[in-house]
């Protein structure tokens, strides 16, 4: 129930931000799990996200989703 609410509060915004855009939900989702999978690698991997060190994923979350929503 909390990841549902979740991904259809960031369906909300993205769809605030730009109602054009087609693929709100898939967008919202791939945030998620996205981030979820990052924060899983700098847990339990902490050799191998050595680019993570230097760019945040905050950073790299920020970028992709303003890319992609002023370019829709």
């Amino acid at each position: 129930m909390i990841y549902k609410r979740v991904i259809n509060r960031l369906v909300e915004m993205i769809e605030a931000y730009n109602p054009n855009y087609a693929f709100s939900k898939s967008l919202a989702s791939s945030i998620v799990e996205g981030s979820l999978h990052q924060h899983f690698l700098k847990i339990h991997l902490k050799p191998l996200p050595t680019v993570m060190k230097i760019i945040h994923p905050q950073i790299f979350y920020l970028h992709l989703i303003e890319n992609t929503l002023n370019r829709a």
